[in-house]
């Protein structure tokens, strides 16, 4: 819960922190950066806190940024300085992306085969139910002012103690060897994982302004599909043990590309809420299967001891994959162009990425077994 806390408790609270500093030379930039700032950290730092997490163990390095996420996530609360506000959250985005790169190499230490499986589609749907959780902690903490948004990174305290009694010192591996060359497979989860993270904005931003281009948006109906897209999101991920015994882990990321090309290409088309709804709908369910089928694949081929920088580095092409969309969007509708050609274009691209992964296939996986564990022969 620790990772998407860090936007949803402060997101709901913005308007009133841009009040306050109204008077502040460029507060209308400088205030969403308290909430987009930690995310660019995110995808800076986690090649570096993953690669430190193999040097010195998982275990430390996630006790002490969850100790660094606590203290700094909440100095906003007594700082009158919106700049000083935006230099603390840029040192809790760095501690932040340390916390984003540990749960993936204690899954893989503690869990092999089917029951790692699970336990990577439980994370990843347990994601996505606590962000909306968050969503609503951090509203309500709005209601009594923006800084009192702050005080509920302290909740940090109760994971920080899970870990202590719960975590045992035997699951961390610590890298007895220098970091060496990659699998060249990995790098083709990376360039994936690019792709993948453009759809979170096409999924969850974007859609609401789709809506207001047709002419029929309302902030109930744009809540209302999002929360139909998370939902099938979580429900996908859950699903993912299941379908994994009957699909490999290639067949899987090239269906979830072909699933968020078809919903975004039912996007472009859509004149009526029902069909925004399938296009959301079809899009999560191809988002909802390719993280927990992604990070299986990556673990298959990525060394124990090397598991942090691996996963730091698909955190990394993740949210800069995420970071492209808006400013694509942004230079196709200066352009004259309209958010529903740019849903043709992400449904090409996603297509493209499908017959990429299908070629990735036969030319770089290889023939992965269902049950195959690299981890467990070395």
């Amino acid at each position: 819960m620790l990772s998407p806390a860090g936007m949803h408790f402060v997101a709901p609270s913005l308007p009133l922190m841009q009040a306050e500093f109204a008077g502040v030379a460029q507060a209308d930039i400088l205030v969403p950066m308290v909430v987009t700032l930690p995310g660019l950290m995110i995808a800076l730092c986690a090649p570096f806190m993953g690669a430190l997490g193999d040097r010195i163990g998982v275990r430390p390095l996630l006790l002490w940024s969850m100790v660094a996420y606590m203290i700094i996530g909440t100095l906003p609360y007594w700082l009158e300085s919106l700049y000083a506000i935006i230099g603390v959250r840029f040192l809790f985005g760095i501690a932040e992306s340390a916390l984003a790169v540990c749960g993936t190499p204690l899954i893989a230490a503690g869990f092999l085969a089917g029951r790692r499986r699970a336990m990577i589609s439980g994370r990843v749907a347990f994601i996505g139910l606590s962000s909306m959780l968050l969503a609503m902690c951090g509203g309500w903490a709005a209601q009594y002012g923006w800084r009192t948004a702050y005080l509920l990174y302290l909740f940090a305290a109760l994971p920080l103690l899970l870990v202590l009694f719960f975590v045992p010192r035997s699951l961390t591996i610590v890298a007895s060897s220098s970091a060496g060359k990659q699998p060249r497979q990995l790098w083709a989860i990376y360039g994936l994982n690019f792709v993948y993270g453009t759809g979170i904005a096409a999924l969850f931003v974007y859609s609401a302004f789709l809506l207001k281009e047709i002419g029929i948006h309302t902030p109930k109906l744009a809540g209302t599909l999002s929360g139909v897209a998370a939902f099938t999101t979580v429900a996908a991920s859950l699903l993912f043990p299941l379908i994994s015994r009957r699909m490999s882990g290639r067949a899987l990321m090239i269906l979830s590309f072909l699933l968020m090309g078809t919903g975004c290409a039912t996007l472009s088309g859509a004149g009526e809420a029902m069909t925004v709804g399938a296009g959301l709908v079809l899009t999560a369910l191809g988002m909802g299967l390719f993280i927990p089928a992604s990070t299986d694949m990556l673990l298959h081929y990525c060394l124990p001891q090397h598991r942090g920088r691996a996963t730091g580095i698909a955190m990394m092409a993740l949210y800069l994959g995420n970071f492209v969309v808006p400013f694509s969007m942004t230079a196709l509708t200066r352009s004259g162009s309209s958010i529903s050609q740019g849903y043709v274009l992400l449904s090409v691209a996603y297509v493209v990425t499908a017959l990429v992964a299908l070629w990735l296939a036969k030319s770089v996986f290889g023939n992965l077994g269902g049950s195959a564990d690299r981890a467990a022969a070395h």
